[in-house]
């Protein structure tokens, strides 16, 4: 290895790779990716509302609401049907 590539600023992997060189390209590649994986582990983590008062994450706080929907949606269902049955 040159000494110029040994200190290469990782932000020239994507410019050399670009450019055509292979080795620079599957290097930005793997760079890419793991910077990726970093952004979607981040979003997940924030899924979980780190620091709140609640245990639970978001996706359990919002299947909970989604439970209360159904349950007053079944009740309003149950107040139709008894209101039409009187009527009758």
């Amino acid at each position: 290895m040159k000494n110029d590539e040994a200190n290469l600023d990782p932000l020239d992997f994507e410019k050399r790779a670009r450019a055509g060189d292979g080795s620079y390209a599957v290097a930005y590649g793997l760079i890419r990716l793991s910077k990726t994986q970093a952004e979607t582990a981040h979003a997940i983590y924030k899924l979980g509302l780190p620091g709140a008062s609640t245990p639970f994450g978001a996706i359990e706080v919002l299947a909970m609401e989604v439970q209360k929907v159904g349950i007053c949606i079944s009740e309003i269902a149950s107040a139709i049907a008894e209101a039409s049955s009187s009527t009758d």
